[in-house]
């Protein structure tokens, strides 16, 4: 991350206090207000007259990052009695991160997630509508914008990824594949660009064949590439979602903490009116739809330079937005993507500028949004413990609204595999995200998402 250092002679020594003071005058145009009130600022006194200033803008992506560094280190020239000013610029993702608290073994728990910061659905209700393709030029803008990246491919009967990195009937996958150097069973991803990706795809034999899975089976395996990869530290993990509202997306909303969704629909009658029936799925796991993006929407020919609608020149009417305070977008029918093995070049002067443009604009648009939902989260706090009586867990919550407290019976936390006579020997909550129990049966770190939780008893 960026880091500025300054130097000059002075004879005055200085204060924390001065320092936070001449911070509080930098705004945060994303959040709405200054970075000390945000708790982006943590001073480290090396001496009287040295000092070291931690600016968390939550996001490598942060729009404004660069910018709030600056304005930090002009703020704190400005401050008399330091002899050294160095002003690093980190991103914690302001406590976010990605949980799992499914049942499922072969996850491990989640570790592989645990560095994780924001995970984000690319889903639609209708298939062929352009969601892989989305999905990686997403990804390509949030890394041009300085963010780190990986992306799912948890469409296990129909992996696209594979294709669109050129894996074909002629790749070794027997070499594909390698265990994480941290080890603890779990799988490195591949890296191509700076993406880090993961898919069923890279294990299945190119033949041609779609995976015949049944729902649970299908689930469980999408749920392997998510949690038994080894990510580690990402800003965001881009879910490649299968079309559709069966088991695999309702298994991975319900087990994993997924932070926002983008609905990807092209301006078809058939292909807007399936996507409309299925946008509230996540919605009822609390998978907020942030975006909403109409794929080949038109097409711009080379020698009129005019936009042709293909679905009709009242398909717009089709695309309305599937919610309030979100972005709605549309994208190109573009040549310069339609090779889907040149998904991953880098040379941009390659692509459709107006493309480039578009997922740009998604890549901020997402990032800020994110940013937002998380300094809200900051202040809220958490705790939770055994009742009297040792049959119920109470968690309480304290935010800007109040206190809230309620009650969630211990037969709704065990497994099927556990006795009734089980009770918790620890409970914590881990990064407000998750409640985490120790069982006296010696089931440990069981975790059940937050999110879920208030849901059905709050």
């Amino acid at each position: 991350m960026q880091r500025i250092i300054f130097r000059r002679l002075s004879s005055v020594s200085n204060s924390s206090d001065q320092c936070m003071n001449a911070l509080r005058t930098i705004w945060d145009p994303v959040l709405g207000n200054d970075v000390v009130s945000l708790g982006m600022i943590e001073i480290e006194n090396k001496s009287e007259r040295d000092v070291m200033i931690k600016v968390d803008v939550g996001s490598a992506a942060h729009p404004a990052r660069e910018e709030i560094a600056n304005a930090c280190a002009l703020a704190l020239e400005k401050v008399s009695g330091l002899d050294t000013v160095e002003v690093n610029v980190t991103a914690s993702g302001f406590g976010s991160s990605v949980m799992y608290s499914g049942k499922e073994q072969a996850a491990q728990g989640g570790v592989g997630l645990h560095n994780v910061s924001w995970a984000i659905a690319v889903s639609s209700a209708k298939g062929g509508v352009g969601k892989s393709t989305v999905a990686m030029q997403l990804a390509r803008a949030l890394i041009k914008q300085g963010a780190r990246v990986g992306l799912a491919d948890v469409d296990v009967e129909g992996p696209s990824l594979p294709t669109l990195i050129g894996i074909d009937e002629s790749t070794d996958l027997k070499h594909l594949l390698k265990p994480a150097p941290a080890g603890g069973n779990l799988i490195a991803p591949l890296e191509r660009d700076g993406l880090r990706l993961a898919s069923s795809g890279f294990v299945q034999a190119p033949d041609g064949l779609a995976a015949a899975l049944r729902g649970p089976l299908a689930a469980r395996v999408a749920t392997q590439v998510l949690a038994a990869t080894d990510w580690g530290r990402l800003d965001y993990l881009l879910l490649d979602f299968p079309p559709g509202i069966g088991d695999v997306p309702i298994s991975l909303a319900r087990d994993f903490s997924i932070h926002a969704n983008v609905l990807v629909t092209t301006p078809s009658k058939l292909a807007v009116a399936d996507v409309k029936r299925g946008a509230p799925l996540l919605e009822t796991f609390k998978v907020p739809t942030i975006a909403t993006v109409t794929n080949m929407a038109y097409f711009k020919c080379s020698n009129c330079d005019q936009k042709h609608r293909l679905f009709g020149p009242d398909s717009l009417e089709t695309t309305l937005p599937f919610g309030d305070d979100q972005l709605t977008l549309e994208l190109p029918f573009s040549l310069a993507v339609r090779d889907t093995n040149e998904m991953l070049r880098s040379q941009d002067e390659k692509n459709d500028p107006e493309s480039e443009a578009a997922y740009n604009s998604l890549a901020k648009h997402l990032v800020s949004r994110l940013l937002l939902n998380a300094v809200k989260t900051k202040n809220i706090h958490l705790d939770a413990y055994l009742n009297s009586t040792s049959d119920a867990i109470i968690l309480r919550s304290i935010d800007s609204d109040g206190a809230h407290q309620f009650q969630i019976p211990l037969s709704d936390l065990r497994t099927s595999s556990q006795k009734q006579s089980a009770t918790p020997t620890r409970v914590g909550v881990i990064a407000k995200r998750a409640l985490s129990l120790d069982w006296s049966d010696g089931r440990r770190n069981d975790l059940h998402d937050l999110n879920d939780l208030f849901r059905r008893f709050r």
